[in-house]
């Protein structure tokens, strides 16, 4: 420990090569390399020296701070991942510090971390300086400068292998810096991709109260993010720390920000503000007010959110009661309703039920009676029988009636006189005329269709006959041979006193003609509506 008493900031050369050893601008690894000519002293070769008592033996140790406030120590280069602390060792799980680690800058956390706590040893020999040592951590391992031949960087590891003492001895330089510079003593050098990162600040003033805030911050550049803060606080007269863990001391910046995304915690110092282990504690002490304030408001909240989600889980219900209230009594009107429409639906049914049966008792009643009276005027096989040869006679009487005075009439006309022909003539047209009546009525078929045929076969067969017979009376001059009747001449008195002549006697024809005729037809149209030209059944 005599090597570090009395100094504050140092840099160590890994002996006797000249390489010294450097925080890397990622914030985490760390690398042993050359200064170049005419930088003078790099920041990142740079490290501020803590003394530090623990354990029951009061064993002193130091923690060597970075440029950017972390400390070095073993681990992985992201030392917050601690599942990457792992040696290479085939057993899933090593429970012994035997293995090489990867040196990196580490946050301190707790107040007596074993990963960055160093004991320096002192090493002997005639051509060794008194500043050389080896670097021991609580566990035991040992800082290692590795060694390449063609890498300008090359690695540091910690481990417990000291064969090769060589890579293990490491001379401690003295180095004179600011203690609080104002500006940064490194220029801004531009980086792409542009990082973006949370910056989390806390001011300071001169009655040691403290304020927190938080702003997203682009690029690496400390000058934008000064600029950045004084607009956001309103002073300029502050130097801008940083502080790594919640025990880590708090470190000027005085190069640019890390090259990564994570997030920076910063404290503005202002120039009247002691920095010491009080303004330390006092700022834990804030951050612990600032917590369990925001974790009372974070409560408060809570509160008033379950409040609030319990006054709208009864606004709900008492709603969601409403509109059941509201539906039910919808449904109960509807069903009301839909009730008193099916009421009335089935007293119309049924009326229309009693009506159907009403009417269908009237109508079988009616088939009852016009069964009966069918029944009753319907005559018998035998009558029927009877009838039909009554019938048949009947025609074959008018048959002989109707056609043996046609023949006749021409065998005895010659003797008939022929001062009476023209109306012995008419007589035996009327007389044959409604012959034909009786003829025609007397006349059956099979069906009204060969009735109908009948019928109108036989209205003309009478209108040619009669037709015939107008024109033989018409030709009835000086055609018999009879002599004139004894009567004729007596006294000067005939039988027929009035002579009429051929046009009257037309005419009288024609009216008789057109009366046989409209007496056929109105048999016919009689027949058709009252249906006595259909078949008995």
């Amino acid at each position: 420990m005599e090597v570090f008493r009395g100094v504050e900031f140092a840099a160590l050369r890994l002996w006797p090569c000249g390489s010294f050893l450097h925080a890397d601008e990622d914030g985490r690894s760390v690398y042993h390399g050359s200064v170049r000519d005419g930088d003078a002293w790099l920041p990142n070769a740079v490290w501020a020296v803590e003394e530090l008592v623990a354990g029951a033996s009061h064993t002193r140790y130091v923690l060597l701070r970075g440029a950017y406030g972390r400390y070095l120590g073993a681990g992985a280069p992201d030392a917050r991942d601690r599942d990457q602390e792992r040696c290479a060792c085939p057993l899933p799980s090593c429970p012994l510090p035997c293995c090489s680690l990867q040196a990196a800058q580490r946050d301190r956390d707790d107040a007596e971390p074993d990963d960055i706590m160093w004991r320096p040893i002192g090493c002997s020999g005639t051509d060794i300086a008194g500043s050389v040592v080896l670097l021991q951590d609580r566990s035991g391992r040992y800082l290692r400068g590795n060694q390449g031949f063609l890498s300008r960087h090359h690695g540091v590891s910690v481990d417990v292998n000291i064969g090769n003492e060589m890579t293990l001895r490491w001379e401690v330089v003295r180095v004179r810096v600011p203690t609080r510079p104002e500006r940064p003593i490194v220029p801004h050098l531009p980086c792409w991709p542009l990082l973006n990162r949370e910056i989390q600040f806390v001011t300071v003033d001169d009655a040691d109260n403290f304020g927190f805030g938080s702003v997203r911050f682009t690029g690496r550049s400390v000058e934008l993010l000064r600029e950045d803060l004084m607009r956001r606080i309103g002073y300029d007269d502050f130097t801008m720390c940083v502080r790594a863990g919640r025990h880590g001391r708090l470190t000027p910046l005085f190069i640019d920000l890390p090259h990564s995304r994570e997030t920076l915690c910063i404290v503005l110092i202002r120039p009247s503000t002691p920095v010491n282990d009080r303004l330390l504690t006092s700022i834990l002490k804030a951050e612990d007010d600032a917590t369990k304030a925001a974790a009372v408001e974070l409560q408060h909240r809570q509160e008033l959110l379950w409040e609030r989600e319990e006054a709208l889980r009864v606004r709900t219900e008492t709603a969601l009661r409403r509109w059941e209230g509201r539906l039910q009594g919808r449904e109960r009107a509807t069903r009301v309703r839909e009730d008193a429409s099916l009421q009335r639906w089935m007293e119309g049914l049924g009326r229309r039920e009693l009506a159907l049966t009403q009417r269908e008792e009237r109508v079988s009643g009616m088939e009852a009676t016009h069964r009966a009276a069918t029944s009753r005027d319907k005559p018998s096989a035998p009558l029927l029988k009877k009838e039909d040869n009554i019938w048949e006679k009947r025609q074959m009487s008018l048959s002989i009636s109707l056609l043996t005075p046609l023949a006749l009439l021409f065998s005895v006309r010659p003797l008939i006189p022929a001062e009476y022909d023209h109306y012995i003539l008419m007589a035996f047209i009327a007389i044959w005329g409604l012959g034909s009546l009786a003829f025609q009525f007397g006349l059956f078929g099979s069906n009204s269709g060969e009735k109908s045929f009948s019928r109108f076969v036989f209205i003309s067969f009478t209108a040619l006959v009669l037709y015939t017979l107008h024109l033989e009376m018409m030709e009835a001059k000086g055609y018999s041979a009879a002599p004139l009747s004894p009567l004729a001449d007596v006294s000067n008195v005939t039988l027929f006193p009035v002579v009429l002549d051929d046009q009257t006697w037309t005419v009288i024809f024609w009216i008789y003609f057109v009366l046989v005729l409209s007496g056929h037809l109105y048999a016919w149209a009689t027949a058709y509506i009252t249906g006595s030209d259909k078949d008995l059944e």
